[in-house]
């Protein structure tokens, strides 16, 4: 019964995804998310002046508060931000700093969403699928949320993803597409192609706000690296559209390391020969998984 139960809402899940893929968003729903993202960053933009003119005001304030709204504008804005984190070269240390804190520390939902779709996914009450779970999430990104559970011993990941992911999605790259072309009306605009450019990143976002395609890869990604000792990969257990259940793996961001590495340099202080060695290696191996996660 658990499940039969299971497989009919994974079922309908994924016949409720693609159908609404394929759904384009009306005009006045793209006004109400025009108008509640006016709101939404209206704290940073009634402050930006002084924050030009006001450095230290900039640093310490300004910077946290446009993380903050971005945090709290979809999952879009969220990526930007977690990209943007990664761009000292682009932006001063100051914002990248305050930006990376939603590479995991994004808002999260609450414990009624997650028990529910987790049911869904498991096809029983929580409690009765996993020996324990934790409903304080370890990390929130901008697609989702990761729990801690245990059963049969294993300890697990839990990805919930959060609420209303999809249709926000698909209304903002929509929105971020008209942007695009009214810009590309300036004749100095339209040689960085920015409608192709947010055509890309739309429908990279939506590639990874299914968490049922994420398993898929995850797959994928065991299967080919499955001879790289030094490379390791989430099992999944089950998935679904707004689920995954898989096995737990300890981890550090590597923008974390990078930027730990940098303030140690400014400080004059020396790197120990490991601390040396992890750079390199992540240079390295780094580039090599990633071309073979995008060629192979």
């Amino acid at each position: 019964d658990r499940e039969e139960r299971r497989i009919a809402a994974t079922a309908a899940a994924v016949a409720a995804e693609d159908e609404a893929d394929d759904v384009e968003p009306g005009v006045l729903r793209l006004l109400i998310r025009a108008a509640t993202l006016a709101v939404a960053f209206s704290p940073a933009a009634a402050t930006f002046w002084l924050a030009v003119l006001v450095p230290p005001f900039r640093r310490r304030v300004w910077y946290p508060l446009l993380a903050r709204c971005l945090g709290h504008s979809g999952a879009c804005f969220v990526k930007w931000a977690q990209w943007s984190a990664t761009r000292s070269d682009l932006f001063p240390d100051a914002l990248c700093a305050a930006l990376g804190r939603l590479q995991a520390g994004a808002p999260v939902h609450g414990v009624a969403h997650t028990r529910r779709l987790v049911a869904d996914a498991v096809g029983c009450d929580v409690e009765d699928y996993f020996e324990a779970f934790d409903f304080a999430p370890v990390a929130s990104g901008s697609i989702a949320q990761v729990h801690r559970a245990t059963r049969k011993g294993e300890a697990l990941a839990v990805k919930v993803r959060h609420p209303r992911v999809g249709p926000r999605l698909r209304i903002d790259a929509q929105l971020l597409a008209v942007l695009a072309g009214c810009l590309e009306i300036v004749p100095a605009l339209r040689a960085f192609r920015l409608r192709d450019t947010v055509a890309q990143f739309g429908a990279t976002l939506a590639q990874q706000s299914r968490l049922d395609r994420e398993a898929a890869q995850l797959v994928g990604f065991r299967r080919r690296f499955g001879r790289w000792r030094d490379v390791d990969f989430p099992a999944p257990k089950l998935a679904t559209p707004s689920v995954i259940v898989e096995s737990f793996l300890e981890g550090e961001i590597v923008v974390g390391i990078a930027r730990r590495q940098k303030e140690q340099r400014r400080l004059g202080e020396n790197r120990t020969r490991a601390e040396k060695r992890i750079g390199a290696y992540l240079v390295t191996r780094g580039e090599d998984l990633y071309l073979k996660m995008l060629l192979v």
